[in-house]
């Protein structure tokens, strides 16, 4: 037991002269400089990843110093939009109109397995594009998203008097002659939209768990719409009629409306 205790020591001190002459001899063999990891004045502790710290770590950025992101995304959208019913189509035959009679048009007034038309609302594509940062200072992120949306929709509809259905028009304030009802035999609809977003957004992705991370950001949203509506309504009360007092003014509606707002926009993510 003894000698074993004795050999030990021997081979300690043989260590440590090893240890020694490799001091001695350093400009052989030079100490190399610890890579420095994440050096931050803010106490940042996202580098040690989720199993190795108390509290709620970063997960952004990635680099010790921040992440820029640029974002750019498609996407294939339908648009809708309620009260947009431009006719009644009506299963009630137009009659002959009779300069003599101011009733010959009267029995439009009666609504048959009537329903209302509206546009045809199309799929079209559009785009968001974003810029970011993630800084290294407790991985709070930051950035500007712009989102571009163009949609339309296009309907027409055409009746004939031996199919027994008429047009009753919803927009048009034409004001027939003998207070007679107002009908069309051919409508045509052009609906336009476009659709810019743009959202400035301050959040924190953080790690709850192993597996989980949340982020809540907060951030404002400034939105402008613009929508243009056209209807154009041929025949029926705008036919041309000898007996006409007065000519029809219009058989097109031509609607405009220009959106612009501003809100607080807020949300929790998680992955």
């Amino acid at each position: 037991m003894q000698k074993q205790f004795v050999l030990s020591i021997a081979a300690l001190s043989a260590l440590g002269m090893g240890n020694l002459s490799g001091a001695r001899n350093g400009d052989n063999c030079p100490p190399s400089t610890p890579a420095a990891c994440y050096i931050e004045d803010c106490g940042c502790t996202y580098c040690y990843g989720p199993e190795n710290t108390a509290g709620n770590p970063a997960v952004r950025p990635r680099t010790c110093d921040g992440d820029f992101v640029i974002e750019i995304a498609g996407f294939y959208w339908n648009a809708h939009q309620d009260g947009m019913e431009y006719a009644i189509e009506n299963q009630v035959p137009t009659p002959p109109i009779d300069p003599i009679d101011p009733n010959s048009l009267q029995l439009l007034n009666n609504l048959i397995n009537a329903e209302y038309k509206t546009p045809d609302f199309g799929w079209d594509f559009g785009f968001k594009a974003g810029i970011g940062y993630n800084s290294a200072c407790d991985g709070w992120d930051f950035g500007i998203t712009w989102t571009w949306y163009q949609g339309k929709a296009n309907d027409q509809v055409e009746v004939e008097r031996s199919d027994n259905q008429s047009l009753l028009p919803l927009w048009s304030a034409f004001f027939p002659n003998q207070a007679a009802p107002l009908y069309a035999i051919d409508i045509e609809t052009h609906w336009k939209l476009e659709l810019n977003l743009i959202d400035l957004e301050l959040g924190r992705e953080f790690w709850t768990s192993k597996y989980v991370t949340l982020r809540p950001h907060l951030g404002l949203r400034l939105a402008s719409l613009k929508q243009n509506y056209e209807i154009q309504h041929k025949g029926g009360s705008w036919q041309e009629n000898t007996f006409t007092v007065s000519p029809a003014l219009n058989n097109q509606v031509d609607l405009d409306n220009n959106f612009k707002g501003v809100g607080i926009r807020a949300g929790l993510d998680s992955v």
